[in-house]
C-alpha cells in the first residue's frame, strides 16, 4: 500500500508511462536515423506532401524536443521529472508543455502540404498523454503521425497514430502491475479540436491573466484629463419637504492627480 501511494505521488497527474519502456527505447535512439525515418514517413502520408516541408518539419521537431528537455532540466526518466514538478523542484516538462512550446514555433511555419493537430490519449485521466499529430492536407487525424517529445525525455518518439501500442483502448497498465498488457488494437489517441485550431493558426490563446486584465481595462476606462468619462445619470431621489432652512458652506475645490483620483 505504501508503495502504491508513493507511485501515485511520483507519477502525478500527467503523461504516465512504464519507465522501462521509455528508457529502453531512449537507449536505442539515434537522432540522425530518427530524422531521416520521420522525413520518409511524412512523405509517405500522401503524394501531395512536399519532401522539403517534411525534411524541415522533421529536423525542427527533433532539435526542439532535445532543446526543450535541456531547458526543462530533464535527465533520464520523464516520469521521475513529473515527480520533480509535483514537489516543486521543476517548473515545466509535462507532455503538454512540450506540445505547447513546440507548437509556438511550428504554428508560425508556413506549411502548405502538412497539417498540425493536437492529440490526447486517455484525455482528462491521470495517465493522459499529449502529442502533436501531423497529417497531409484533408487527411483524417487517425491516419497521421504522432510526435511525442515527452515519452523518451526529449528524444523524439514518433509513429503512425494507429501503430502506437503504448496508448490503446483497454491497454492501460494499472499502477503496480508488472509486465506488458495485451494489445487491443484500438488507438486511444483523439484529437483536441480547440488546441488543433491553435496549432493551425486559426485562433490565438491568450493567458487567463492577460484576458482578465484586458477585460478590466475595457470595462473601466480611466478618467484622465482630456478623457472625460460620461456616466449615466443617477435617478433623482425624492426628498421630504421641510420648513427648516439649511445653510451650507461652499465645497472646497479638490486637485486631482494624473489618474483622475483626488489628491491626498
Amino acid at each position: 500500500m505504501a508503495v502504491r501511494k508513493l507511485g501515485l505521488l511520483i507519477l502525478g497527474t500527467a503523461c504516465v508511462l512504464s519507465p522501462a519502456t521509455s528508457l529502453r527505447a531512449a537507449a536505442a535512439w539515434d537522432e540522425t536515423a530518427s530524422i531521416h525515418g520521420l522525413t520518409k514517413a511524412l512523405v509517405a502520408l500522401s503524394p501531395t506532401v512536399s519532401p522539403e516541408e517534411a525534411q524541415v518539419l522533421s529536423v525542427t521537431v527533433h532539435e526542439m524536443s532535445l532543446q526543450l528537455a535541456r531547458e526543462y532540466g530533464v535527465n533520464g526518466d520523464p516520469a521521475y521529472h513529473n515527480f520533480l514538478i509535483n514537489i516543486g523542484k521543476a517548473q515545466r516538462g509535462y507532455c503538454a508543455h512540450y506540445c505547447r512550446d513546440m507548437g509556438m514555433k511550428l504554428r508560425t511555419m508556413p506549411f502548405q502540404t502538412l497539417v498540425l493537430h493536437w492529440g490526447a490519449a486517455y484525455a482528462r485521466a491521470s495517465d493522459e498523454n499529449n502529442g502533436i499529430v501531423v497529417t497531409a492536407v484533408d487527411q483524417p487525424f487517425l491516419d497521421g503521425i504522432v510526435l511525442d517529445a515527452w515519452r523518451m525525455g526529449g528524444k523524439l518518439f514518433w509513429c503512425k497514430v494507429r501503430d502506437d501500442k503504448e496508448y490503446e483502448v483497454h491497454n492501460r497498465n494499472p499502477l503496480g502491475a508488472l509486465g506488458p498488457m495485451p494489445r487491443s488494437g484500438v488507438t486511444a489517441w483523439q484529437e483536441n479540436l480547440q488546441e488543433s485550431a491553435w496549432l493551425q493558426g486559426k485562433v490565438d490563446i491568450v493567458p487567463k491573466a492577460t484576458t482578465a486584465s484586458v477585460a478590466v481595462v475595457k470595462s473601466k476606462p480611466s478618467a484622465t484629463p482630456g478623457n472625460v468619462v460620461k456616466s449615466s445619470p443617477t435617478p433623482a431621489r425624492s426628498v421630504p419637504k421641510t420648513k427648516a432652512t439649511v445653510t451650507t458652506s461652499p465645497t472646497p475645490r479638490r486637485s486631482t492627480t494624473g489618474t483622475g483620483l483626488p489628491a491626498g
